[in-house]
């Protein structure tokens, strides 16, 4: 799924990530990607294939299953689309470096805001480094990923996070 991005300065992405591997070694790829406006409205919702082998599919965590795989679009085409989406745009996430390292993706670096490090949540919780259900629940009080994660919910309740602590 993809909308117009016309007017939008500002994505706030997440990703669900699986575990594929060669000979030995481990990444984490991304399988599932969301991206949102800083309201929240969807501007991608996509699973993606991975270029290798999953290992594990990290279930319990990621949400994502072989099923998702079936159908999906391979991860280079869902790259480009978000590229595409990203071009000229402020990228916003929760500890976006590992989002972008699943996707083998770059940005430039003075068009990216981590909510991990915004100032406000830092001195909310003592210069700790929290995940972002910790900080749903202590700056907007709301739970999030009370079972398996969703790229689509973390999003958006990135950008809630986002909206409240600039």
């Amino acid at each position: 799924m993809v909308v117009e991005t016309q007017g939008v300065d500002v994505v706030v992405m997440d990703t669900e990530m699986v575990i594929c591997g060669r000979k030995g070694r481990r990444l984490f790829v991304a399988a599932e990607v969301s991206l949102v406006d800083e309201s929240g409205n969807v501007l991608l919702h996509t699973y993606a294939k991975p270029p290798m082998r999953v290992v594990s599919y990290n279930t319990r965590y990621s949400g994502v299953t072989p099923r998702h795989m079936r159908y999906a679009p391979p991860l280079r085409e869902v790259r480009s689309r978000i590229e595409s989406i990203l071009r000229g745009k402020v990228l916003v996430g929760h500890a976006i470096e590992n989002d972008l390292r699943a996707l083998d993706l770059w940005h430039p670096p003075d068009a990216i805001i981590d909510t991990q490090k915004i100032p406000e949540i830092q001195l909310l919780f003592a210069n700790d480094t929290p995940g972002l259900k910790r900080v749903c629940l202590g700056l907007l009080r709301r739970e999030i990923q009370s079972g398996a994660h969703s790229a689509l919910e973390d999003a958006q309740a990135t950008a809630a996070v986002f909206s409240v602590a600039r």
